[in-house]
Parts: structure tokens; sequence; C-alpha cells
């Protein structure tokens, strides 16, 4: 099977044949590149969804925008069936800038995404990250680049997600923001900053280190943010819904929202920070008394109404 490097730097054409380095249009088993060779914007006949390449890499060296947007902000994603996607890595000298914007979207395959890095300009696309992704069965690899999951109105994902600090080349901390429409079927955060404003339940969150914040108006089945000798986990749970089991040695702060919230079983160990006072008592409701695990109160720190914990 071939490898397709994309080399147009007129035609924005996917099935212009001599748009690609193999003089041909990729078709199912091949693998799609693009790595800077081309510069034009990759905007028609992007609908690839029964294409089944082996994989995509779309390295930061390339500039070229995949997708396209109007200026209404009506956004026109790359459909795809490659069960592999490679995007940001850098495989040669210099600092290359990346793509403004790269839309991906690929349905119902399943597909893992690893992402190294992202341009840090949006200037096409103003308030939204560079790199978009959607799709209903998607494993997310991030450790560095900033990214967003169905973060427009009607959009929606499904994902497994993983975000850690890079090393090597990349340069930038990771940052991930999902959508209204997401559902995570489990988070693992050890780095970065993620904001989350899923109205779907998230099954399990782990946050060992970095920012999670979450704006949602779902639920948490499971939560846990802790701290070790590297890293703390902090979250901020600004939105609403009930959480069924708060496991706590990093940070839990509530003081940016006052809505209620519920936490139905809570385990304090070592080194846990509680902020809840954000102005309203009882604002956070615990159905069952915390339990302290191997500690006491005075091995953690807490700001909270006293009445919230009893």
């Amino acid at each position: 099977m071939a490898t397709c490097i994309w080399i147009s730097t007129s035609s924005n054409d996917f099935n212009t044949a001599a748009n690609w380095s193999s003089g041909s249009v990729p078709v199912a088993g091949d693998t799609v590149v693009f790595n800077g060779t081309g510069t034009a914007a990759l905007t028609t006949n992007i609908n690839q969804s029964t294409v089944a390449f082996a994989a995509i890499f779309i390295e930061q060296a390339n500039a070229a925008q995949i997708g396209s947007l109007t200026t209404g902000g009506v956004a026109t994603y790359f459909q795809h069936a490659a069960p592999n996607v490679y995007i940001g890595q850098q495989t040669g000298n210099g600092s290359p800038t990346g793509s403004q914007l790269v839309l991906l979207d690929s349905g119902a395959t399943s597909c893992a995404y690893a992402i190294y890095d992202s341009a840090n300009s949006t200037a096409v696309n103003a308030f939204l990250p560079p790199i978009q992704i959607k799709g209903s069965a998607l494993t997310l690899d991030i450790t560095g680049g900033n990214v967003g999951l169905a973060v427009r109105a009607g959009e929606t994902a499904t994902a497994t997600i993983n975000i850690s600090q890079g090393g090597g080349v990349t340069v930038s901390s990771p940052a991930l923001y999902l959508g209204t429409g997401v559902t995570l079927s489990s988070l693992k955060q050890d780095a970065g900053y993620v904001l989350n404003r899923t109205s779907n339940t998230v099954t399990a969150a782990t946050i060992n280190g970095g920012t999670y914040e979450y704006q949602g108006t779902g639920a948490h089945t499971t939560l846990t943010v802790s701290a070790n000798s590297n890293n703390t986990g902090i979250c901020y749970y600004s939105g609403t819904g009930t959480i069924t089991t708060l496991n706590l040695d990093g940070q839990f702060n509530r003081t940016r929202d006052g809505r209620t919230v519920t936490i139905t079983n809570t385990t304090l160990s070592s080194g846990f920070s509680l902020f809840l006072d954000n102005g309203v008592s009882g604002s956070t409701v615990f159905t069952n008394k915390p339990t302290l695990s191997g500690c006491s109160m005075s091995d953690g720190t807490f700001t909270t109404p006293i009445g919230d914990l009893v």
C-alpha cells in the first residue's frame, strides 16, 4: 500500500491525483501524510468516510488547513475511516508552527488519536482550538497542543482520554476542551488543562496533575483527585450534577460556583484540600459523612462551613 503525501500548492481537492506524491488519490490501506510539502488547504471532496486509510499523519510542519470554516462559523470536517491519526509530530529541524485549523471526523470508526502539539494561533478559528475532533468511538492520547472535542453546537463525541506532558520536541502544554455533547468513558489527566462542559455522565475521571475544570450539567460516577511529590491534581467543580464517589488527596474546589452539588460518598486522604466556601452555605451536600483514610482532618486543608461536611 502507498504512502500518499499532500503536495498541492494551489488545488484544494482531495480527489485530484496530481495533489498527491503517489500520483493517485489515496485509497483504503494507504497512509495519508501532511508534512508541509503541500501548502494548499484541503477543503474540497473531504468526505472520505468510507475509505479505511491505514493511518493519517498531520505533522507540525504542515501549516495547511484541513477542513473548512465559513465566515458564519459553519465547519466542514475531513471525514475519514482511519483507525490511527497522529497530529503535531516534529520530524525535522526548526520550529514549525502547525496548522491553524484541523477539523477531523471519524464518524462511527474506532479511532485512536495521538496528539503531540498544535498551532498557537487561532486567527482563522477565533475562540476555538486549532484542532477539533468528533466521532463516536475515540481514544485520545494528548501530550501537547490545544484540542477541542465536539466543541461546536449540536456536535457529539464518545471518548476515552489520556493526557500527560510530552517530552522531546513538544513545546506546548496540553489543553483540552470538551463540548456539551461529549460522552466521556474515562479521563486520566497527569498534566495540562481540561475544560469539561458535557451534559452527559462522566464514568471515571482521575486527575493526578494539572487542572480539571468542570462546568457541565451531567454527573460523575467516580471522581479521583490526587497528589504526589511531583504533581497535585486540582479540580474546580463549577457545574451541577451529582458525584457518586469522590476520592480526594489533591484539591477539590467549589469556590467559583454556588449552585447545589450532591456528593454521595467521599474519601479523604492525607494532603487533601477541600475548598467549598463559595458564599452559599450548604451548596455542597454530602449524602454520607466523608470518610478519612489513614489521616485526620488536620492532615488536610479545608475552608468550608462546617455544615457542608456533616
